[in-house]
């Protein structure tokens, strides 16, 4: 072998075998040869991170021995490095903390006649703590600078009087510590913590409100403070009365300083905060620009509401502001009705029936609404239709349809395919087989790719969800671990369907694989490769333990499952249940919202009448890459005719719902 090369690509395919594919191109496929050494038996490998290094080490070390002397005939001697750049790396992440830091200074702070004077009272505080207001409370909406003067108060501060001691920390955390001091016997290093500062900032107070044992500790920890001439300050969304459930005794305590409100920035102050931001970032934006930017992000009130929780959570996740988000459902139950949004976005609404879009409307109190669905996606379970028809009742300007789908922008045939169903061709069926999207039933449903679902429409029979997924477990070649009524294998692909434990970080529908299984006596820890990015924040005093968070776009997650006991008020059952299922097959409903590289979809003679045209349109258009749809001509033929006569009756339900539209917009204006 003339080179290391060489040797390493062999390496690489007896380890191919041994290891799942998911572990495999996780952590084998990254790793990068840098040395080999026949005359001392010594190997050297670099990986990115040392994570990265403890994961190898712990787990793959001997499958890399054994794939070394077996390919190689003798053993060597492995070192794993990791990049001597991580130092310098890890160097300039601090250096850029600090920039960050610097951002939140009263200089940075831009004063306007909305926030001048919150900003007085704050550099006053900042100037002598403890002297002019004590407390001070400032409170406003989300985004309006609140957190900003914090910082710029600490900065300050710290500046004058290096040696002081600062706590900061958020509402919530403060719980949250609260309680996992409890847990661990730690509630006196927990006091020492806060009651032994010198100033003591708290962002978001409102959280402490409803919770008996955190306000009864903060309302000690406020008194010491107080008495002994420490500065606190606190913000809020809201002013200190109107807090509900807050302890009287804390809201006197809260007014005995100064209280300080922020309002949203008038247009003249948006465009200075706006042309900072450009400074900051060295970028010349000209002042036609900032107005034009000014206008368009002035303070709004917006409602997000979808009807499942994982589009719900994915809501949340991309637009990353101050709105009320609830499922439909959340909303109809516990949304305030009093409550005015200058816009009301409601997402997934082919999905949501016509009994609770009419609550809906007759509930929200909005100036616009802002409505998307997809009319060719599945239905409601519960009764009505009504998307489909609503562009027949609303002004014509007001209805924008994509007709070009963007899951898979760059794969022409698919595009074309999903437009060819999409819009009833008759020949649809002649144009997925002459492209090869159709197959009858063989064994090439059970070959693997990395991101892969096999999608059917039931549970049961011989091609169901169940019996395909116990299929492809069988032939994972990790060791099955037993637990419960239930298997589980290192490599198994999951997908997440339980949220009240985990919330928004692991949410129901999320994908994921699982990476390694610890089988205790109690308890069975599961460590999952899932599909979003999580931070040290998102898990904070969760039971979630954070192992990597930045996979290429994934991250690790650790957690247990403790072993089923006879449920009673004093145990969290939410920690005896396994949050996923098995996931090498799920149903079309299920599939809804999620996409794959590649899908198969099971079509067989015993399901094919309850195939509706949503539902195949919904199936083959979960892809980016790779379709193979598996059924007999028999199928096809009775989907085609089937599909024809919902078209034709779809053609005359439009038909009428325009007429209907035109006599309602006519009466409307006469």
């Amino acid at each position: 072998m003339e080179t290391f090369i060489e040797a390493w690509n062999l390496i690489c395919d007896y380890l191919k075998n041994q290891i799942p594919e998911v572990s495999y191109n996780l952590w084998i496929g990254k790793i990068e040869p840098v040395n080999l050494d026949f005359s001392s038996g010594s190997v050297v490998l670099k990986v990115s991170t040392p994570f990265h290094r403890d994961i190898i080490m712990k787990s793959y070390q001997n499958n890399l021995k054994e794939a070394f002397n077996n390919v190689l005939g003798s053993e060597f001697q492995i070192d794993i490095l990791t990049e001597d750049q991580m130092e310098l790396q890890e160097e300039t992440k601090e250096e850029t903390k600090k920039s960050d830091d610097y951002e939140f200074t009263f200089e940075t702070f831009i004063v306007g006649p909305s926030n001048k004077f919150a900003h007085a009272a704050a550099m006053a505080v900042a100037t002598k703590p403890a002297v002019l207001y004590n407390p001070l409370f400032i409170y406003g909406n989300s985004g309006l600078g609140k957190t900003h003067l914090l910082y710029a108060i600490c900065n300050e501060i710290e500046k004058n009087n290096p040696n002081i001691n600062i706590v900061y920390i958020k509402g919530d955390e403060f719980t949250n510590e609260l309680i996992e001091a409890i847990r661990r016997g730690t509630t006196a290093e927990f006091r020492q913590k806060y009651r032994k500062s010198d100033v003591l900032l708290v962002d978001d107070i409102q959280f402490i409100a409803g919770k008996e044992s955190t306000q009864e500790e903060f309302f000690h920890t406020f008194n010491e403070l107080h008495q002994v001439g420490k500065q606190i300050v606190l913000t809020s969304d809201r002013p200190p009365k109107d807090i509900a459930t807050l302890e009287e005794r804390l809201l006197t305590r809260f007014e005995w300083g100064l209280t300080a409100d922020i309002q949203p920035p008038d247009f003249e102050t948006r465009i200075a905060i706006i042309k900072r931001k450009a400074e900051l970032l060295e970028f010349h934006l000209p002042d036609q620009v900032a107005e034009y930017i000014a206008k368009i992000f002035e303070d709004k009130n917006i409602l997000l509401l979808a009807n499942t929780n994982a589009a719900k959570n994915n809501l949340e996740r991309r637009i990353k502001s101050s709105c009320d988000c609830y499922t439909v459902y959340d909303y109809l139950k516990n949304g305030y009705s009093w409550k005015k949004y200058d816009l009301v976005i409601l997402d997934e609404c082919s999905t949501v029936c016509n009994e609770d879009v009419l609550n809906l409307f007759e509930k929200c109190n909005a100036e616009a609404y802002l409505l998307i669905g997809d009319i060719y996606q599945i239905e409601a379970i519960k009764f009505g239709n009504w998307f489909n028809f609503a562009r027949y009742f609303v002004d014509k300007k007001s209805v924008y349809e994509l007709v070009t789908p963007y899951r898979a922008k760059d794969k022409s045939i698919l595009l074309d395919m999903w437009t060819c169903v999409r819009n009833f061709d008759e020949n649809m069926f002649e144009r997925l087989l002459a492209n090869g999207f159709i197959s009858t039933l063989n064994e090439s449903i059970f070959e693997r790719d990395d991101d892969e679902i096999v999608l059917c429409l039931g549970y049961d029979g011989l091609y169901g969800v169940n019996n395909i997924n116990r299929y492809m477990q069988k032939i994972n070649p990790s060791k099955p671990i037993e637990w419960g009524n239930w298997t589980y294998k290192v490599g198994d692909k999951v997908l997440f369907n339980e949220s009240r434990r985990f919330g928004n970080v692991l949410y129901n529908n999320l994908k994921g694989s699982i990476l390694s299984i610890d089988k205790k006596t109690d308890e069975i820890v599961f460590q999952i490769l899932v599909d979003k990015i999580i931070s040290e924040r998102d898990v904070l005093f969760s039971d979630i333990k954070l192992i990597d968070c930045d996979c290429e776009g994934k991250s690790i997650v650790e957690f247990s499952v403790k072993r089923r006991v006879e449920r009673d008020s004093d145990s969290d059952y939410s920690e005896q249940i396994v949050p996923f299922q098995i996931a090498y097959a799920v149903s079309i409903h299920k599939a809804q919202g999620l996409e794959y590289k590649s899908v198969k979809v099971v079509i067989t003679e015993d399901i094919d009448e309850k195939i509706s045209h949503n539902i195949f349109y919904t199936a083959i258009t979960r892809t980016t890459d790779k379709l193979k749809i598996y059924m007999s001509k028999e199928t096809q033929k009775k989907l085609a005719e089937k599909f024809v006569k919902s078209n034709v009756g779809l053609k005359q339900a439009q038909l009428f719902a325009g007429q209907a539209g035109l006599k309602l917009k006519n009466k409307l204006s006469s």
